[in-house]
């Protein structure tokens, strides 16, 4: 993971059991999630008391921020509830029964430990560079182009999609679902999405009732969120532009990545032109990782 002005981390969670068993998880992109849920980045199943996705990590220069999804049982730091903050590196957080270490650096124990290795690992590390130059001189060196704008993440409402009393339950229900979804737009982009959606119909059907000022405040929090996605995505495109003009290719695959989850319920040239760049990028940093030392 590269940082602005050269700044280089490699950051790990150890997570450690109650009974002091350790596994180790490396951060890969700008942040991860940690929960119970298979979705999360770093997925801990089965841990009572571990919402889906937990907490929120973001390795920085300074630190690591992390931050409590609304509604999830407090973590600790050194016996002290939290919801976010920065923390410096080496930092054990407790929560749902483990603590959680979080490294800018593997563990010097991985770094020296002397391993006998595997005459087929050595076999594997030998014709996986191989592979991998080959697939890159089969494929088409060029980068894949985007064709025509980046197509509209939210489509509009028309109107409420009940009457009479249904559509005055539409419109209590999916008002609490989305204020749910927009909480948890900084965890899952596609949860944004929908909080749009569902704001827009609540919208749209607490008018169809009289309910004017429910209204209103739906169409205010529709028109905050999807704002802020809407900036969102015109800076991952930003990044993504600026990464592959300076051969960032890191960069490049979180911008695309990032750029995936925005738009995966969408079905065009544009998530077309995604998925081939996050292959064709996943390829080239395969390849540059294979290359022996100079």
């Amino acid at each position: 993971m590269r940082w602005a002005k050269g700044f280089d981390v490699n950051a790990y969670i150890e997570v450690i059991q109650p009974d002091g068993s350790a596994e180790r998880h490396r951060i890969d992109g700008d942040q991860t999630t940690v929960g119970r849920s298979p979705a999360a980045g770093i997925s801990l199943p089965g841990v009572a008391g571990l919402d889906a996705e937990h907490l929120l990590v973001q390795p920085r220069p300074e630190g690591c921020f992390i931050a409590v999804h609304t509604g999830s049982p407090r973590a600790r730091v050194n016996g002290r509830e939290f919801d976010s903050e920065i923390f410096p590196w080496g930092t054990e957080v407790e929560v749902a029964g483990l603590r959680l270490k979080i490294l800018d650096t593997a563990p010097q124990d991985e770094k020296s430990k002397d391993k006998k290795t595997s005459p087929v690992i050595f076999l594997a590390l030998a014709v996986i560079p191989i592979l991998l130059w080959t697939f890159l001189e089969t494929e088409d060196q060029s980068l894949p182009q985007a064709s025509g704008r980046a197509p509209e993440l939210f489509a509009a409402v028309n109107a409420c999609p009940a009457t009479g009393v249904s559509a005055q339950s539409v419109a209590d229900d999916d008002s609490e679902i989305a204020e749910a979804k927009a909480e948890r737009y900084a965890f899952a982009a596609q949860d944004g999405i929908d909080a749009v959606r569902l704001f827009g119909i609540a919208n749209r059907c607490y008018a169809a009732v009289g309910r004017t000022n429910d209204a209103a405040r739906m169409e205010r929090k529709r028109v905050a969120i999807s704002h802020l996605i809407e900036s969102d995505y015109r800076n991952h495109r930003l990044r993504l532009e600026r990464a592959l003009k300076y051969e960032r290719w890191e960069d490049a695959l979180v911008a695309t990545t990032a750029l995936q989850e925005l738009t995966r319920h969408l079905d065009n040239e544009y998530t077309s032109y995604l998925s081939n760049l996050s292959r064709r990028l996943q390829a080239i940093l395969a390849a540059i990782a294979a290359e022996p030392p100079a």
